[in-house]
């Protein structure tokens, strides 16, 4: 049995007492918004009924709203403890790649790597100047050298009277490419030995025995050998350039 405070038009408030199992399902059956009862004059028992017509000779009739207004917001309670830490949310999508950084202070530098294998040569420098003269030798000179170097030219191979002095007799002495050592330095018909480079035009029987054994680019020039350093004291070499051309066998 359950005891509440019912309010009556004609008793007021005053305790009541039903059964909650009978007023429970009741409610549920009418599902009505308004309670109505048959109070026991008496002890103040409470039977839930459909009318007033329900109600005995020592009972009274009596009804209620089951809902009453809303009373006003109440203040709000203390919050309560934080409830534990729910699991973990599956990982959102990548965000876009963020700025790049300023560049960080530069590492300690690492231990010196193996030795690379060596790089191809270079090209060769210029020639440097040279050296300063060596002390002199302690060999001897042969007597056959000596000899020959002490009777060489002493006037760089050009004779007594200058190098073209003379006109060599070319149509019958001089044979073209023939060299001549004489006390005579000639000018025409022979020319002195000394390396002289003579245009092909106008020289082309000797160019054609020489070429460019002895110098010139052999397109528009030749040079005739240099046999200065090899005259006799006196004496000079010449090589006939008019003259004969020399016969094939």
């Amino acid at each position: 049995m359950t005891t509440v405070k019912a309010y009556s038009i004609r008793t007021g408030w005053k305790p009541l007492v039903f059964s909650a199992l009978v007023l429970t399902a009741t409610l549920n059956a009418n599902a009505a918004t308004v309670v109505k009862a048959c109070v026991n004059k008496t002890n103040g028992i409470v039977r839930i009924v459909g009318s007033a017509s329900d109600c005995k000779h020592d009972e009274f009739f009596d009804s209620w709203n089951v809902t009453g207004p809303a009373g006003p917001a109440g203040v709000a309670g203390p919050a309560g403890p934080a409830g534990a830490q729910g699991p973990a949310g599956p990982a959102g999508a990548k965000g876009a790649t963020g700025a790049a950084g300023p560049i960080g202070p530069a590492g300690p530098a690492g231990a010196a790597g193996a030795t690379g294998p060596a790089g191809v040569a270079g090209p060769a420098g210029p020639e440097g100047p040279a050296g300063p003269q060596g002390p002199a030798g302690t060999g001897s000179v042969p007597a056959n050298l000596t000899a020959i170097s002490a009777n060489l030219s002493t006037t760089n191979g050009v004779a007594a009277l200058g190098s073209s002095y003379f006109v060599y007799p070319a149509a019958t002495n001089c044979v073209i490419g023939d060299v001549v050592l004489s006390v005579n330095g000639y000018g025409q018909g022979a020319l002195p030995a000394d390396g002289r480079v003579l245009p092909i035009n106008g020289n082309s029987a000797i160019f054609s025995l020489v070429g460019t054994t002895f110098g010139g680019d052999g397109t528009s020039n030749f040079a005739l050998p240099d046999l200065r350093a090899f005259a006799p004291k006196g004496m000079q070499y010449s090589i006939c350039v008019d003259g004969t051309f020399p016969s094939r066998l």
